[in-house]
């Protein structure tokens, strides 16, 4: 028969949900439980070495990072898992973690044909690799489009041929819109920071 220890961790599973927790987490929760707190404990959901997730916390959680295209000096060997899940990531014995400060998230093209410039996008961190790949950067763009732009005649001396305004034959009267919006183009978005579990 194997003894645990108060601070063993043991894994479980609530409501279709697994868990990490030690012995004196579970006892913390079954006394929530009965005591008619809902059943709130200090339980957290487990995460997995190398799981990415979303938070509106400023700094990371215990046994997290924030990925903001730091080199782990030796990370590779501090978090063996993380470098075997994601071994595009690893250089040497560093580990180089993307830099998601600022970014939006678009799903992997994984050749689907949505992602029409997927074979162009940028190398990723680590092994630089590019094309359809996860990790990958894209850079901004505008969709190609054209906007019609309406002239009208300029009539010259009596009995000289109308000519078009702007006139198209001098660069000097190139027609060109009026400059509007933002320093970028952007959807309506919330800020959340992105972090890596590390195990």
């Amino acid at each position: 028969m194997t003894t645990l220890l108060n601070s063993d961790k043991v894994a479980i599973s609530r409501a279709g949900s697994a868990y990490s927790a030690t012995l004196s987490d579970i006892a913390a929760f079954s006394a929530g439980a009965s005591s008619g707190n809902g059943g709130s404990g200090s339980i957290a959901a487990a995460r997995q070495p190398g799981d990415v997730f979303l938070s509106f916390d400023q700094i990371p959680p215990s046994d997290s990072v924030e990925l903001n295209g730091a080199t782990l000096v030796d990370g590779a060997l501090d978090y063996p898992l993380v470098a075997a899940r994601y071994g595009f990531m690893v250089s040497g014995s560093d580990l180089i973690l993307p830099d998601l400060r600022g970014q939006f998230i678009r799903g992997w093209d994984h050749q689907a044909g949505t992602d029409p410039d997927a074979a162009s996008r940028l190398a990723r961190a680590g092994d630089g690799a590019t094309g359809d790949l996860p990790g990958t950067l894209q850079p901004g763009a505008v969709e190609a489009h054209s906007h019609t732009v309406y002239r009208r005649l300029s009539f010259t001396a009596s009995g000289s041929a109308p000519i078009a305004y702007p006139h198209t034959s001098s660069t000097s009267n190139d027609t060109v819109t009026d400059s509007a919006g933002g320093a970028e183009t952007r959807p309506t978005n919330i800020a959340m920071m992105f972090f890596m579990a590390m195990g």
